[in-house]
């Protein structure tokens, strides 16, 4: 199949309403990229905060939105490169950062690439004997990457992963392979923490409940802390040593403190709003954060596309080591997957995302059927 004068993508209105809009194929330029895509897949966090912001909004605010693309994880192959391109050729398959629809085009910088640098918009060659669903999770599977390497996970470690969206049940299995355990993952919706423990939590606490603190600690329980003297109610033995934000509240926070060991990190990588909005504001828990020595940091990956002798981990490193461990048997992404609908479905898979959890996991479009 190949790309004609016409293809289709998805758009956002102003009222968060997406539609699927016909849109003209451009001329491929001396430094560009065409490629057809194939599969796309929805980043649940980033891609719902705009919907819902919009479908949420009063009719008198809606004026400040513009129509949008959605989307930013791509399969596909190369239908055409620039002149000056080296890098790739037609037929090449490839993962990158176009918006859901039938085609994306990468400007690509080829003296910079030629340089030892990495283009912006990313565009990376595809590993042999993977498939285009598998392909797609290494974008966000760099985010939940990241998110455990800032964790800092020692062997045997405890880690409770709240939110098991996608990147949850990504970082899940990332801290099993770390060597961490137990492994606790926290969400309230009841299919999510069954697909946990098929991934390999050992426990799963449903954070709505009263004792949702205390079940986190009964699993992490350890006979061997070392015991001084704590203020009453804070003493040491139990609660997670690392802990794993995923989701896109921010009400979790207070009860990953009150679920902390002493000396416990928490990794903030959820996205409570839609950039470039600053988002809202947190409530914490002084006192455990204090008393504890509770460590709480952000994972973004702003200024990460390159290495850096003090963090080699850039984004394609990480992409490149997910891709890897999907290769090779030691993640596990399929089970994730709910959906591989047409494109022509997108609205309907949107309406049902906002509608709540349940139903869906990781849902991906298909544009060359």
């Amino acid at each position: 199949m190949t790309l004609g004068a016409t293809g289709t993508r998805l758009l956002l209105d102003p009222a968060g309403q997406v539609h699927v809009v016909d849109v003209p194929v451009p001329e491929t330029g001396p430094n560009d990229i065409l490629v057809r895509t194939t599969l796309s897949q929805i980043s649940a966090g980033t891609e719902m905060n705009d919907v819902r912001k919009r479908r949420l909004a009063p009719a008198s605010e809606r004026g400040q939105f513009e129509d949008q693309g959605l989307g930013y994880t791509t399969a596909g192959v190369v239908e055409r490169v620039g002149a000056n391109v080296t890098s790739f050729k037609p037929g090449d398959r490839v993962l990158g950062q176009g918006n859901h629809g039938s085609f994306f085009v990468v400007p690509w910088d080829q003296a910079t690439v030629d340089a030892g640098n990495v283009n912006s918009p990313y565009l990376d060659h595809v590993p042999d004997g993977l498939e285009d669903v598998e392909v797609v999770f290494a974008t966000l599977g760099d985010v939940a990457l990241h998110a455990i390497r800032h964790g800092k996970i020692q062997l045997g470690e405890s880690v409770a992963v709240h939110g098991l969206g996608q990147i949850g049940l990504l970082a899940l299995q990332l801290a099993k392979l770390s060597g961490a355990h137990p492994i606790v993952g926290v969400d309230p919706d009841a299919e999510r923490r069954k697909m946990a423990r098929t991934l390999g939590a050992s426990h799963t606490v449903d954070p709505t409940a009263t004792d949702a603190v205390a079940e986190i600690h009964r699993a992490t329980t350890i006979p061997f802390a070392f015991r001084d003297e704590p203020a009453h109610g804070l003493e040491p033995g139990s609660g997670a040593n690392v802990q794993i934000h995923t989701t896109a509240r921010l009400e979790p926070l207070n009860l990953m403190f009150q679920a902390a060991a002493d000396r416990g990190r928490i990794v903030l990588a959820g996205t409570p709003s839609a950039w470039p909005e600053r988002g809202p504001r947190a409530d914490i828990a002084v006192d455990e954060f204090l008393r504890r020595e509770v460590s709480l940091v952000g994972s973004y990956e702003t200024g990460m596309t390159r290495p850096h002798p003090y963090w080699p981990w850039s984004r394609a490193r990480n992409r490149a080591v997910i891709l890897d461990l999907i290769a090779r048997r030691r993640l596990d992404v399929k089970p994730m997957v709910s959906h591989i609908v047409p494109a022509s479905d997108a609205p309907k898979m949107y309406d049902m995302m906002m509608a709540g959890p349940g139903g869906w996991m990781v849902i991906n479009f298909v544009w060359d059927a």
